[in-house]
């Protein structure tokens, strides 16, 4: 049976991240024998940096890093990225993984977005 090679999701609703994993091989030999994927968490950049809007610094963290201007590394003029690697012992079940892994990062953007916009409604009520 063929296994998936690379997968790229949806942009989020409120950010525009979005991620890709691909196979990234295998563990070195001398660590395990496990295979491993690359996630890639893109996020909207403008001039270097990502966008103002999604400068949460401290309060939100994607990828053990803080929000700030140069969050990740400049993969674009559009986008910023960071890459961390998952491993595991069958493609199918790390992909679904990594998957998770990686909606839950950037649910957490998308949860600060989101209470933000709310906390603005609630100040006019």
């Amino acid at each position: 049976m063929k296994t998936v090679e690379k997968i790229e999701s949806r942009k989020a609703k409120l950010s525009g991240a979005y991620y890709t994993i691909e196979r990234a091989g295998q563990e070195p030999a001398y660590n395990s024998d496990f295979i491993k994927v690359a996630i890639k968490i893109f996020l909207p950049a403008k001039g270097g940096s990502i966008l103002q809007e999604l400068q949460f610094e401290k309060r939100v963290e994607i990828l053990g890093e803080y929000l700030r201007s140069n969050w990740g590394f400049g993969g674009s003029e559009t986008y910023r990225i960071k890459q961390v690697e998952k491993s595991g012992r069958k493609w199918t079940d790390l992909f679904e993984v990594a998957a998770a892994f990686a909606e839950a990062e950037i649910a957490k953007l998308e949860t600060a977005l989101e209470q933000r916009v709310q906390a603005l409604i609630d100040a006019e009520s």
